[in-house]
């Protein structure tokens, strides 16, 4: 049995810093390139692993030196490889982010075997699903693997976690089998547009997305924390202040600490908490998953660092 299974993107980062972000035919000068892991899916799965969580992950890499490499770190960080399938005709995902010195990014992702990543394969996978407590998704992959990954999950009576980034319209059947969204401020509007939703303030939009598919929303916030919509109840959860060096994998971040959290019976505002502190902390490193917190970090963080 896992705690928690991710199903989703393998991206090696090719991390650039920047003084500032150059504009269209601009070139500047970078201060650094760094080479880490990431991807939305494989960072929530470090995440929800160094949080103390049995994990596994399903996804696609490419038969690469950079396949090669997750193949290394999911060792390395125990989080089981069951469900990895190893495309022979594309190679493994890679992003380029951008950080300048503000600690913002831009990134542009190659998706590449994230693509080759199915229904077929979810189900060849199914058993992994079907024993978790947690399943979490994000947009990476096709929409028919999460769509396959959803069904099985909740059919399974796993609490079924969707981050919908990078966000695109999503189907009534995919949302229909989904516990816990889990969108930023951006995704959350984008999603209140896209369903016909009038765009006002978070929580009432939250609020008006919950009354239409009745599973909780998570809208997390940035340093202001996080705002949890559930059926009896609408609270704020204060975030923490930093100083952010890197917020690539933040989001991510936080999703993993809060499944694996979550997977173990911790209330829910207690582990957006602790997923808040695992987030800020996490932009005071340099990468995504690299940049993720274990639990003894987190203790120290969060003894050493007052919330807002």
């Amino acid at each position: 049995m896992f705690d928690v299974c991710v199903v989703g993107s393998f991206m090696m980062d090719l991390i650039v810093k920047t003084p500032r972000f150059p504009q269209p035919g601009e070139t500047i000068a970078g201060h650094s390139l760094v080479t880490l892991p990431g991807g939305k899916g494989f960072n929530k799965a470090v995440a929800a692993a160094r949080a103390g969580a049995k994990a596994s992950m399903l996804g696609c890499i490419g038969n690469d030196a950079f396949g090669k490499e997750f193949q290394e770190w999911m060792h390395k960080e125990n989080i089981s490889s069951d469900g990895l399938k190893i495309s022979t005709d594309a190679g493994t995902g890679v992003g380029l982010p951008m950080v300048n010195d503000d600690g913002q990014n831009a990134i542009v992702i190659v998706p590449q075997a994230n693509l080759n990543f199915h229904e077929s394969d979810v189900r060849n996978f199914a058993h992994v699903i079907e024993n978790s407590k947690t399943v979490v998704m994000e947009l990476e992959i096709p929409d028919d693997a999460n769509l396959a990954a959803a069904k099985i999950a909740h059919k399974a009576g796993a609490t079924v976690i969707l981050n919908p980034a990078p966000f695109r319209p999503l189907s009534d059947a995919l949302l229909q089998n989904i516990s816990i969204l889990v969108p930023n401020e951006t995704e959350l509007e984008q999603m209140a547009k896209n369903l016909g939703i009038e765009i006002g303030s978070i929580e009432a939009m939250a609020k008006a997305i919950k009354a239409k598919y009745n599973f909780d929303l998570i809208v997390t916030l940035g340093e202001e924390g996080a705002l949890i919509v559930t059926d009896n109840n609408c609270v704020k959860v204060n975030g923490y202040t930093v100083n952010a060096i890197d917020t690539v994998g933040a989001g991510d971040t936080f999703i993993g600490n809060f499944a694996s959290n979550i997977s173990r019976g911790v209330a829910i505002t207690d582990a957006v908490e602790l997923a808040n502190a695992a987030a800020a902390l996490s932009v005071t490193r340099v990468g995504g998953a690299a940049a993720t917190p274990t639990v003894k970090e987190l203790e120290e963080f969060r003894l050493t660092t007052a919330s807002k």
